[in-house]
């Protein structure tokens, strides 16, 4: 078996151990969503949404990006000291982050004042967050897919179950809807622990050898590698800020209106859980080894794009087309809206799908730079669009075509420069 068929059947494995494991936890959270609108009113959904906008906005950041470079560090004797870095950096993030929260509600949204008492949970949220991340990267660089895949079946279930036990007894049959965003919030925030030991068994048992680490030597570490804090975070930041900010905007347009959205996201995010998120995995590892190897990642990025366009298609079309008539029937008749954002916002997810999977490539050649180009673009036109909004006086659904269509132009940019780097050097030409 010559080298490329044997990173064909690598590829392959990898994307499957990841996949099957995350099909059985996307099943859970396609019951889930249907019993949440069957539970639980849009406004609270709403609600809910709405207090996770910020912390959701700072997960894929709160280690400052240095969980990456777990994965394409080199020296194996400066793992330890990122593993610490990431752990420090979490905590402290996870803590302003939650400080300036509590002040921009007591500002400026003092409605929601009387949900003060659940932001240490989403202190915890995000700590654990970042700890997967970590881990994540982790299990990564060492191929241990199994692990990824089975601990985000373990953190599914406990926060699907979580929600949905006191759900069902304390607000559908007790009819105690006045707890219903404690019911919601509490249990996605501490579901998030669930599988982290278990994960980090073998940092944990070397956590001491992790504590002993200098601090001279994880600032070292955190030098070598300051284009993360410096031009990947921001980049990350930017672009879940944009997603988050299309959450605060549709609150905007009433509490009902974010809760319609939040279901609509949630279900059109499965197949990039699935799918783009595993697949990204699996494509960086090996865009990584290529670029190294060869100075591009050509064949791994031929082959992971050819894998999503025979799903993009006819994923589009049923978004389109299917979309309303499907939610009616399994939501229910008050949930067809929810339908309609879905078949808005179908283009944008389609091309989301895409460039969540292919834009790791810009890690593994180290263009960092481009992707927050990218990103600030996506902040840009989301920004744009919701002061579009504003000025004429858009429905949300109008709003959501808007930002949907700048958006995908975005993305499809992001795409096109993923592929021109993928090329690489004339070493790489040389060697295919």
């Amino acid at each position: 078996m010559d080298k490329n068929t044997n990173r064909e059947n690598t590829f392959f494995k990898s994307l499957t151990v990841l996949a099957t494991s995350s099909l059985a936890a996307q099943v859970i959270l396609a019951l889930h969503q249907i019993l949440l609108a069957r539970v639980f009113s849009a406004e609270s959904l709403g609600a809910y949404n709405f207090l996770l906008a910020v912390p959701m906005a700072f997960v894929g950041v709160i280690c400052g990006r240095y969980d990456l470079a777990i994965v394409y560090e080199k020296d194996e004797k400066k793992i330890f000291p990122l593993v610490k870095l990431n752990i420090l950096v979490n905590l402290a993030v996870s803590f302003l982050v939650t400080v300036g929260y509590i002040v921009y509600i007591v500002i400026f949204k003092a409605e929601y004042v009387q949900y003060l008492y659940l932001f240490p949970f989403m202190f915890l949220y995000m700590t654990a967050y970042g700890l997967t991340n970590m881990l994540n990267s982790y299990n990564n660089r060492y191929k241990d897919y199994k692990m990824i895949a089975k601990m985000y079946f373990v953190r599914t279930l406990a926060q699907c179950l979580g929600m949905a036990v006191p759900g069902v007894v304390m607000v559908y049959f007790l009819k105690m809807e006045n707890l219903s965003v404690p019911i919601l919030l509490i249990p996605y925030c501490i579901g998030m622990f669930f599988g982290v030991f278990t994960q980090g068994k073998f940092l944990f048992e070397n956590r001491k050898q992790i504590a002993e680490i200098p601090m001279k030597e994880v600032l070292e570490t955190a030098g070598i590698h300051k284009k993360q804090p410096l031009l990947s975070a921001p980049a990350i930041f930017a672009n879940s800020f944009s997603y988050s900010l299309m959450t605060m905007i549709s609150e905007g347009f009433g509490k009902a209106c974010a809760g319609y959205y939040s279901i609509s996201t949630r279900l059109l995010g499965m197949p990039i859980s699935l799918i783009s998120g595993n697949l990204s995995k699996v494509y960086m590892e090996e865009a990584s080894k290529e670029y190294n190897e060869t100075g591009g990642y050509k064949r791994a990025f031929d082959r992971t794009f050819k894998f999503l366009m025979v799903i993009a298609v006819p994923m589009f079309l049923a978004m389109y087309f299917l979309a309303p008539a499907v939610c009616g029937f399994v939501l229910g008749e008050d949930w067809i809206v929810a339908g309609e954002y879905i078949k808005a916002l179908s283009v944008m997810f389609t091309f989301r799908f895409v460039s969540t999977a292919l834009s790791p490539g810009l890690y593994a050649c180290r263009k960092q730079q481009t992707e927050f180009a990218v990103q600030a673009l996506l902040l840009a036109v989301t920004v744009g669009a919701g002061i579009a909004a504003k000025v004429f006086g858009f429905d949300i659904i109008t709003f959501l075509y808007v930002v949907g269509a700048l958006r995908s132009a975005v993305m499809l940019f992001q795409v096109i420069m993923v592929f021109i780097y993928s090329r690489g050097t004339k070493k790489q030409d040389e060697l295919i």
